[in-house]
């Protein structure tokens, strides 16, 4: 393999020309920086090279100086890299032999970061005047973006890697996968309204349907990928956190539009069907056609099923299965690639969207495809990216400095988020002299914090979940827009991209279900159509299952439903339940129609009059929970042979039948739960409800793993628990939990949420006695079973739990080191009963009490061991330096004195 080398000139005293030449390509902390100084004419004898590193810091990082012996024209050189901080670095050589002396002018390199992304990233997605850069760090800023041209230079990213910040590389390839949202034309959406009004002017016309470029376009592809890899093969040398494109869809975001039919899409299409039904006759059965050839077989256009009339919406639904597989395969080959060219190095989205019937946002897809995401938590796409892909990072964008805006970075945070993307495009964090704006010291100090270690801590433990699964069907998902489009007709066509996620009902339903849980005090995660296909669910640890809606369902899903409540589950429903087969064709009666112990006179769906009585309940479960304000769902659901309701309303529609099975249970709810999300967040409306799902959860054996209960005797709602463990280690945090996207008009959170917001104070029961700590505050709080905490309006109260108290922490380290030196530390957490990973804070502090930033490091401490290398530079002042630790978990700290001379 040849060596591509960085030609330096060299300058004599006496005339002579030489060449330094350094190795090109990536080089790590772990690695030496390799060199050969060429001669431009032979000397011989002895003489002495020395080497000078410096950074951009101003640190001089290391001086080598070594005897040599010069016998031809060439001489090899190495420096091991291992005292390196900064990203950029200077070499200098001066080669001395006999009279003859031979400097290299200053010529810089790169030092590749080689730690793992565990920790919280502060991310400017615009940069500031290049004097401004460094003062970014002032705000809490660790990390920057380029995109598009700019990411495919060598240097286009220089703007941050000069003033050594990392960034992430975004819009690598959004002519293919964004171009209908395009960031290089005015507005981004002018190809997309053009497509429309092409439609709109004849709407028997199909070219308004040919994505260009079209994903099944060979060149098309191959002209992204080499756009991917010429991004990465320029910037890997400083190992970018990750590679992306925003904002992307098959049409515009999730905007509903019949992409693609153009003739490379159709072909690919056929194909695909083909293995779906095996032949053009099973293709014809399904969707109720007539195709003579296979060459003939198109799906229907929206228009086109909704002049139909009928209930099979397989001809139009399997077009938007094949545009999801189609969105994902591109995505996965956008991944691959980027890995084809840097295998250490991930690629994904950002700004990606609601789970939709259009646009390629089906999460169980995307979760196999792509490595990194960035979801604008929409639809809880947030949530289920963390059930399907628990271990692949997830950041979020910020704007300004609000209490909302604080509120939400923890809690993405606590959700397990690795950083922010803060988009200012009027840099509004800085004033003109590099010093903080108003702004700018409002949400500097959450920055901070989650910079300072707590996030570390997290990303080396496991969220947990309670045994609570919901199913995540994206074939309802798909049902779910033709009923609630079908009304509108013709007019569907005027709806744009953000009424797909505001005005969707079957999207405020997953919602509800999300905070009925939450407003439980309990954690759940989703399970994908095909985990249940796949018999992936058969070895999970859920005891109760929620199909919220879950129309449309493949028979082998069904068969895996039957088999967890023949095991033990509890199968809980609320209605619309598997009346159609995956493909979005409506069936005689609902799949599960027995399982659940129910008949139908019909399947409309009908919400009757609020109010429901019980009849059948057990007395201590119909206690305290008033539902005077619920509907049934479906007036033709009857109780079958072996239900038995528990409620009905006054047109005697059953609710809540219950019916044994096996070792389990099912529950048809038969209820109308849509607007839970919005009745939280205004009044105590939907308490009747929440209480009839917790008694539900707690009848099928799910008990809380905390006692969270209010000092005042009211109901907790509107917080949530954030619990995290590793081994004897749980992190609980508690953290007030507002509805997010509340809007109808708009998606503005910032609604006044009121019967969520005020003084809260709560009882915390652990069970048994363990060591309670206020992570934040670093503080013990006593070895106790039972505490009380005061929750304020925007952020959370975190809460260590350990079997004992630490006994503190050590700081093993010599008493004396010269500049220079690369001094190794051991941080120890004494203590008998640790958890598998803890984290460290370590800061350094020069004579004059100042903080060297560069070298402050969060370091993950297995059982409570951490390692620090701390380079100390060669001019580094001499005196008496103070290194400070603090054990981020429990706040354990320690200091010890470091004399550099």
């Amino acid at each position: 393999m040849l060596k591509n080398y960085l030609l330096l000139l060299l300058f004599s005293t006496n005339a002579f020309a030489q060449t330094l030449q350094i190795e090109k390509g990536p080089v790590t902390r772990n690695d030496k920086l390799k060199g050969t100084l060429l001669l431009s004419s032979p000397l011989s004898g002895q003489g002495r090279l020395t080497l000078t590193w410096t950074d951009s810091y101003g640190r001089t990082v290391a001086v080598e100086s070594h005897k040599v012996r010069l016998k031809d024209q060439a001489m090899l050189f190495e420096l091991p890299l291992r005292p390196a901080v900064a990203l950029l670095n200077y070499l200098e050589a001066e080669l001395t032999v006999g009279k003859a002396t031979v400097k290299a002018p200053r010529t810089e390199f790169i030092v590749t970061p080689n730690e793992p992304w565990d920790d919280y990233q502060v991310i400017m997605y615009y940069p500031y005047k290049p004097e401004q850069e460094a003062a970014l760090r002032q705000l809490g800023v660790t990390a920057g973006q380029i995109q598009n041209v700019a990411s495919r230079k060598r240097d286009g990213a220089a703007i941050w890697w000069k003033d050594n910040y990392r960034f992430y590389c975004d819009q690598m390839a959004f002519d293919f996968f964004a171009p209908y949202h395009s960031p290089i034309i005015p507005g981004k959406e002018r190809l997309m309204r053009e497509a429309k009004a092409l439609y709109q002017a004849d709407r028997s016309r199909k070219d308004a349907f040919f994505r260009q470029p079209c994903f099944h376009d060979p060149e098309a592809e191959a002209k992204a990928m080499e756009k991917i890899r010429q991004t990465v093969g320029a910037q890997m040398r400083f190992k970018p956190f990750f590679h992306s494109t925003d904002e992307t869809g098959v049409a515009n975001l999730i905007e509903a539009w019949d992409f693609c039919l153009c003739p490379l899409t159709l072909k690919a299409m056929r194909q695909w069907l083909l293995e779906q039904y095996g032949s053009l006759e099973g293709i014809n059965q399904q969707w109720g056609t007539q195709f003579t050839h296979l060459e003939e077989v198109t799906p229907l256009t929206t228009d086109e099923m909704m002049k139909r009339g009928d209930d099979n919406w397989s001809a139009w639904a399997d077009h938007r299965t094949f545009m999801n597989l189609t969105f994902a395969k591109a995505a996965r080959k956008a991944s691959e690639t980027v890995k084809s060219v840097d295998p250490t190095a991930i690629g994904g989205l950002v700004g990606a969207q609601a789970p939709s019937a259009f646009g390629g946002y089906d999460y169980w897809l995307l979760s196999r495809a792509i490595d990194v995401i960035e979801p604008y938590n929409i639809g809880v796409n947030r949530e289920i990216w963390r059930s399907f892909a628990p271990h692949k990072p997830a950041v979020t964008t910020g704007f300004g400095a609000d209490a909302m805006e604080i509120w939400r970075l923890w809690y993405q945070a606590l959700h397990g988020d690795r950083g922010v993307i803060i988009y200012d495009e009027q840099n509004r964090y800085l004033d003109a002299a590099g010093k903080l704006t108003e702004l700018g010291a409002r949400i500097a100090p959450t920055y901070r914090e989650l910079t300072g270690g707590i996030v570390k801590q997290l990303q080396h433990m496991e969220r947990l979940n309670d045994p609570i699964a919901i199913h995540y069907s994206h074939p309802s998902i798909t049902a779910h827009w033709m009923i609630e489009h079908r009304p509108l007709g013709e007019a569907w066509i005027e709806h744009q991209s953000r009424p797909e996620y505001m005005e969707s009902d079957f999207l405020r339903l997953r919602q509800s279900v999300q905070y009925l849980i939450e407003d439980n005090l309990q954690q759940y995660y989703f399970v994908s159509y095909a985990q249940l296909e796949d018999g992936a669910f058969d070895s999970m640890d859920a005891k109760v299952m929620i199909l919220p809606q879950s129309v449309a369902m493949s028979s082998q899903e069904a068969k895996a439903l039957r088999r967890f409540v023949e095991r033990g589950g509890w199968l809980v429903a609320d209605s619309r339940t598997a009346l159609m087969d995956a493909h979005c064709k409506r069936l005689p009666k609902g799949q599960l129609d027995d399982l659940f112990g129910i008949q139908r006179t019909n399947t409309d769906f009908a919400p009757g009059p609020p109010g429901l009585k019980a009849v059948q309940a057990p007395a201590e479960i119909a206690s305290g929970i008033d539902l005077e304000n619920i509907s049934t769902a479906e007036p033709g659901v009857r109780v079958g042979p072996d239900g038995q309701a528990r409620y009905q309303d006054s047109r005697r529609t059953p609710a809540v039948i219950m019916k044994q099975q096996g070792k389990g249970k099912t529950v048809y709810l038969n209820l109308l739960m849509t607007n839970y999300y919005l009745q939280r967040t205004e009044s105590t409306a939907g308490e009747g409800l929440r209480r009839l799902i917790a008694a539900i959860l707690q009848e099928a054996g799910v008990s809380r793993p905390y006692g969270i209960t209010s000092t005042n005797g009211q109901p907790v709602t509107g917080v949530e628990v954030h619990p995290w463990r590793c081994g004897d280690l749980r992190l609980l945090g508690l953290h007030r939990n507002y509805s997010l996207n509340i809007g109808r008009d708009n998606d503005d959170d910032s609604r006044d949420q009121k019967a969520l917001r005020g003084p809260l104070e709560l009882k915390v029961d652990l069970g048994n006695p363990a060591a309670l700590y206020d992570t934040r505050a670093g503080k013990l709080l006593g070895k106790t079973s039972r505490w009380v905490v005061r929750l304020n309006d925007t952020e959370p109260v975190i809460l260590t739990v350990l079997p004992e108290p630490v006994k503190g922490v050590s700081i093993q380290a010599p008493q004396r080191a010269r500049s220079g030196d690369l001094v190794k530390v051991t941080l120890r957490l004494e203590g008998r009963q640790l958890g598998d990973t803890h984290a460290f804070r370590a800061q350094i502090f020069d004579p004059e009490g100042q903080e060297l930033s560069m070298l402050t490091r969060n370091l993950a401490a297995p059982r409570g061991v951490g390692l620090w290398e701390l380079p100390l530079a060669v001019n580094q002042r001499k005196g008496t330096y103070s290194l400070r630790v603090r054990e981020i978990a429990t706040g354990a700290r320690a200091e010890r004195r470091l004399i550099v001379w």
